[in-house]
């Protein structure tokens, strides 16, 4: 029985095997390959010439020019180390993304900055370098909002470009060179096969290359702007009650009288210049009462009102707070103790002397009134 049953079993088993097999292959093959593709990523290279040209707008500046020739180096044109002609690198943006690294150093010559090779290999004068490093942005649709000093820019670019220019200005040193005195600009991009962008922007003054007219138009539709909204309305103006004149009081004509002669007239005359006077004394100084009340004011100073404690000025010197604002301070006053305390020392010790005699006479009488009282104790009864 067992020698019958072992062939099915083993041709059962086999069949299993390759079932599994057959079953992991076509799962394999049923699995579309997901890798990005690496290549130029142009577009987004000219987008960046066209924001940053929007961002040098709304500070007030000119343009900048395109320069073909440095778009070229920015992306992918062939370059050596100065010492080696053999060390050759493609591009500033394509040998970053094929090699993960963003330096302004060139990759196989480290001490040698690529600005440096503008000027002694390609003969560009003065000259700036940007560069950037994202991913996970993609070209989706992204509003760029940039208050410059003369204006707002706003515009619609793509999600990489759109946040690689916001974080280029929040950068002193990146936003320096977008807002320089240069007059011609070549931007290249790169994607690695992650998806990573890789960005190089090369701008200069002057140049020994021609330059084309920068990109203007975004690649998505541009931003209608919103209609004004309605003036407030201007209320009508208040118009303030007139008062109706007061007329003048009516005065009896002055009659003729001599100088040396008293008039009725004089009191008057007298009256006028008494109401006169109390505004006129009013403006010079203040009245006898309000000088001595702001006279009891303590003197302000900082340092007394924290510490709590006013010192006592030297000879000639002043007193920065009183005792009176000293106490009301809890600090303390200079001046004598006697004084501080507002009785007398003599007075002290004739109160001092009438309440010892007092209290003598007090003991005298007391005793007086035990020994009486003994000696009633002691006394024999009748």
């Amino acid at each position: 029985m067992r020698s019958a049953h072992r062939p099915r079993l083993s041709v059962l088993a086999s069949a299993l095997a390759l079932g599994a097999l057959w079953l992991a292959a076509s799962l394999v093959l049923a699995v579309p390959s997901v890798g990005a593709a690496s290549g130029p990523a142009s577009a987004e290279a000219s987008e960046y010439v066209r924001l940053i040209n929007g961002v040098r707008a709304a500070n007030g500046l000119a343009p900048l020019q395109l320069d073909p020739f440095l778009a070229g180096l920015a992306r992918d044109t062939s370059m050596s180390c100065p010492s080696d002609p053999s060390l050759v690198m493609l591009g500033r943006a394509r040998d970053g993304a094929e090699n993960n690294y963003v330096s302004h150093s060139l990759r196989l010559c480290p001490d040698v900055k690529f600005v440096s090779i503008l000027q002694s290999t390609y003969n560009y004068g003065n000259v700036g370098e940007i560069m950037l490093q994202n991913g996970g942005y993609g070209t989706g649709q992204f509003l760029v909002d940039y208050a410059g000093r003369a204006s707002t820019f706003e515009s619609y670019s793509y999600s990489t470009t759109g946040h690689g220019i916001l974080g280029w200005m929040s950068s002193g040193s990146h936003a320096a060179i977008i807002v320089g005195g240069y007059d011609r600009i070549g931007c290249g991009g790169w994607t690695s096969a992650d998806g990573t962008y890789y960005y190089d922007c090369l701008l200069s003054q002057g140049g020994p290359n021609g330059t084309n007219s920068p990109p203007t138009q975004s690649p998505f539709p541009d931003l209608v702007p919103p209609p004004p909204p309605p003036p407030d309305p201007t209320p009508a103006p208040t118009v303030a009650p007139t008062r109706a004149p007061t007329p003048a009081p009516i005065l009896p004509a002055p009659r003729q009288v001599s100088a040396t002669a008293p008039t009725v007239d004089q009191p008057a005359a007298s009256a006028s210049a008494e109401l006169a006077t109390p505004a006129a004394t009013e403006s010079a100084t203040p009245s006898a009462t309000a000088v001595a009340s702001l006279g009891r004011e303590p003197a302000e100073s900082p340092a007394s009102m924290v510490a709590g404690i006013s010192g006592r000025g030297g000879a000639g010197g002043t007193t920065p707070l009183g005792g009176a604002a000293a106490a009301q301070l809890g600090g303390v006053a200079g001046g004598p103790a006697d004084n501080a305390s507002g009785i007398s020392a003599q007075r002290a010790r004739d109160v001092a002397m009438v309440a010892g005699l007092a209290a003598s006479a007090l003991l005298v009488v007391y005793g007086l009134v035990l020994l009486r009282r003994r000696r009633r104790r002691g006394a024999p009864a009748s």
